[in-house]
């Protein structure tokens, strides 16, 4: 065989196998996340919650995602998948209401949206995580009204975390007075009681993507429709979030994300936000022509994860070099010998 036939088909293969490769690659890592629903961990609730873990490598940390309204927990697989590939384990809990609780055929009560319970069960699953991972970096992430709840979590119990991830953070809503809302506003006063249906709203406003939205639609957990009267106390619950951010301590790291195209939230929010935090650690992050779902999709931009992965990196070896530093010279020695 001619040197110059061999050298193409050398060529051709290596093309080939660079490109096969790094496929293989991501699959047999993925192979190795165990992905539960409910499990069982020693002080948390008696919740819906699911947990990703990749029990190849030793955790270097811990992420409790909340999702935002009308989701569910398991809308971070892909955001959870990124993470575990990082040495991180991932909870992500179902707020009362939604997700699980919408589909109990068995108990009809539990489709109610109870959010001071959602709270409390947020609370704990933090604690039962803190206690069983004492020694890495827990971060909270929250999208939209799961912000609002980490930015809540953290003024409240801000020794347990060790930093917050808020996307589209839920401090100011938007209102839309076209003549969808005005019919249902109408339907409101006639049937006090009926669900309002909130798929025209995903569809129109939750992206900018329709492969987003209607990845949103399809997804059987995601729920659809909400009495006015949760719709209105979401509304409250919003309003709350900027007067819980002032309680943050000084020295929480803030990431915050968010695109400039968002129809679900005002996006001066941020701003308002920004002003209430004592942080001394924030980042801010803007992103053009973006909308409201930034991470609680299959179809995360590269700009977000990179920006995601960057900063809890950082986060995380900043966190390793403090508690370094903090060990005592005989600890630090025996270290080096090892």
């Amino acid at each position: 065989m001619r040197p110059y036939i061999k050298r193409q088909l050398r060529n051709i293969f290596l093309f080939t196998a660079s490109l096969i490769l790094p496929v293989l690659a991501c699959q047999s890592a993925k192979a190795d996340v165990v992905f539960e629903t409910d499990p069982v961990i020693e002080g948390a609730p008696k919740a819906h919650y699911y947990r990703w873990q990749d029990d190849s490598q030793k955790p270097k940390g811990v992420a409790i995602a909340v999702h935002g309204l009308i989701m569910h927990g398991r809308v971070y697989d892909r955001l959870a998948h990124e993470l575990t590939d990082m040495g991180y384990v991932v909870f992500a809990p179902d707020m009362r209401g939604y997700g699980q609780y919408n589909q109990e055929e068995a108990n009809p009560q539990e489709h109610r949206v109870l959010y001071d319970r959602s709270y409390s069960d947020i609370c704990q699953l933090t604690k039962a995580v803190r206690k069983q991972y004492p020694d890495i970096p827990l971060f909270l992430i929250g999208e939209s009204l799961g912000a609002g709840m980490a930015i809540r979590v953290a003024s409240e119990h801000g020794k347990l975390i060790d930093g917050i991830v808020l996307s589209s953070p839920a401090i100011k809503a938007r209102l839309h007075l076209n003549r969808r809302v005005v019919k249902d506003l109408s339907l409101f006063l006639v049937h006090p009681k009926r669900e309002v249906d909130l798929s025209p709203y995903i569809k129109e406003f939750s992206s900018e993507s329709a492969e987003i939205a209607n990845g949103a639609l399809k997804d059987p957990l995601v729920r659809k429709s909400l009495p006015p009267c949760d719709i209105f106390r979401t509304a409250f619950l919003i309003r709350r979030n900027k007067n819980f951010a002032r309680n943050i301590p000084a020295d929480m790291p803030v990431l915050i994300i968010q695109g400039d195209q968002d129809r679900m939230l005002r996006c001066n929010g941020v701003v308002t936000l920004i002003s209430r935090l004592k942080s001394t650690d924030q980042t801010v992050r803007w992103f053009s022509g973006i909308g409201h779902i930034l991470i609680e999709t299959d179809h995360i931009l590269p700009e977000t994860l990179v920006t995601l992965r960057t900063w809890l990196q950082e986060k995380t070896h900043a966190q390793k070099a403090d508690q370094t530093a903090m060990l005592p010279k005989n600890k630090l020695k025996r270290l080096g010998h090892s």
